[in-house]
């Protein structure tokens, strides 16, 4: 049971134990909560009291959470619009790193047909080394940097036969 419902509950047994001192009806306080614009189902058909009680217990429900709800906002607005604004900002924050985490994908994505060809531009084996490769391959083949294309050649095998290596 929640905390909110534990509530309810307490609120139900003091509503029982003033109507049982006061010597009034439960059914009778619990037509009390509403007000007397309200219309309130008649019972009158109803041999079964529990029955109704338990309706109108049920109909005051709401009510009393409204009620407590209310309270709550009123002595704690400060309070709950910063609680508020920090769930917002999670939820901004969360929405932020899952479209970099996206953007991040879809930027490694689109390398991977210039890193394909320039590590067959290495694998060819007409450099003496990788940082010779990247330096006269990476505008040719839609790289942004140097860097970029040099951090695709690495780990690479070397190229067999490797016509460049003793070449300088």
């Amino acid at each position: 049971m929640s905390k909110a419902e534990l509530l309810y509950q307490r609120h139900l047994d003091r509503l029982r134990e003033y109507s049982r001192k006061d010597n009034i009806p439960f059914i009778d306080t619990l037509r009390a909560c509403f007000s007397p614009l309200e219309p309130i189902p008649l019972f009158a058909g109803l041999l079964d009291l529990a029955k109704a009680e338990k309706n109108l217990i049920q109909r005051y429900r709401a009510d009393f959470f409204e009620l407590i709800a209310n309270s709550v906002i009123e002595a704690n607005q400060s309070v709950i619009e910063e609680l508020a604004d920090k769930k917002a900002s999670d939820i901004i924050s969360k929405a932020k790193k899952e479209a970099a985490r996206k953007g991040g994908i879809a930027k490694a994505s689109k390398l991977d047909e210039p890193k394909k060809r320039i590590q067959q531009a290495w694998a060819s084996g007409k450099f003496t080394n990788r940082d010779i490769c990247a330096e006269q391959e990476y505008a040719g083949l839609g790289f942004d940097s140097y860097k970029t294309a040099r951090n695709a050649l690495k780990r690479t095998p070397d190229p067999f036969p490797w016509e460049a290596k003793g070449k300088k």
